[in-house]
């Protein structure tokens, strides 16, 4: 009997917790708040619309021994979603560190760029500025991922997987040019053939924000456990959230 009344204790406890929270998010959300909701399930769609395989993917060790290390265009046929784990084969094992970029039309790439970096801890692309204006004229790219590895003296120690200052601030760089274009920008770093989303910036036409808006506010308002749900939506951190670069708004970025 006495944990039969234990338990009944537990259950009232944890739904007058549960009313109290339902009753401080009773309120419908301000247009403020439904623009910062759409921005978050713009984002997450996003993401969710560029997901990505990490399955390792052997790479032919010929096609790896060829790569020029001062940079050259070749031809592939990838799908996006198996695309970044392909190229983070053929990275895999480099001691140096590489640079890859595909150009990506409609969820498929035809064609890449790579370059080989001075050493083990730096990389940038050959293709900047006027070679890289004529590559975006000449493939119309709608979105671009940039690759490069990390090599790792001590696998078993050490995980090479976060960004470095100079990979945000070359991500940085790179979204300001790629704006001008509205191509999207994903950047990945390889470490043992498994490539890491560690930056992800989105034109507005991949999931465009309208549609989102609207579906929020045919539900906002209209019953007190819809607004719960909303307002508890709005505090929830997505992992989609915690990856840099965001969605560009109607003339700049977020």
């Amino acid at each position: 009997m006495q944990v039969l009344w234990f338990f009944s204790a537990v259950i009232a406890l944890v739904l007058i917790i549960w009313g109290v929270d339902v009753f401080r998010h009773r309120h419908p959300l301000e247009s403020d708040e439904v623009l910062t909701l759409s921005r978050k399930r713009q984002r997450n769609r996003s993401l969710w619309k560029y997901k990505f395989s990490t399955m390792q993917r052997p790479a032919d060790p010929a096609e790896k021994k060829a790569m020029k290390r001062h940079g050259e265009f070749v031809s592939c046929d990838l799908g996006y979603s198996d695309a970044p784990a392909s190229i983070a084969g053929l990275l895999k094992y480099k001691k140096h560190e590489w640079i890859v970029i595909a150009f990506i039309n409609s969820f498929h790439v035809r064609h890449l760029w790579w370059n080989k970096g001075p050493d083990r801890t730096m990389v940038w692309s050959f293709l900047r500025d006027h070679s890289l204006k004529n590559a975006i004229r000449s493939l119309r790219p709608d979105s671009i991922a940039i690759l490069h590895n990390h090599p790792n003296p001590n696998p078993s120690r050490y995980r090479m997987t976060i960004p470095s200052d100079a990979d945000l601030r070359s991500a940085g760089f790179y979204n300001t040019e790629f704006v001008k274009h509205s191509i999207s920008l994903l950047e990945f770093i390889c470490e043992r053939g498994v490539p890491h989303l560690y930056y992800a910036s989105f034109d507005d036409s991949v999931v465009p924000i309208e549609s989102i808006t609207d579906e929020i506010c045919q539900v906002n308002g209209k019953g007190l456990f819809k607004n719960y749900s909303l307002r508890k939506e709005l505090k929830q951190t997505t992992n989609a959230e915690q990856i840099p670069g965001g969605n560009r708004r109607q003339g700049g970025t977020t």
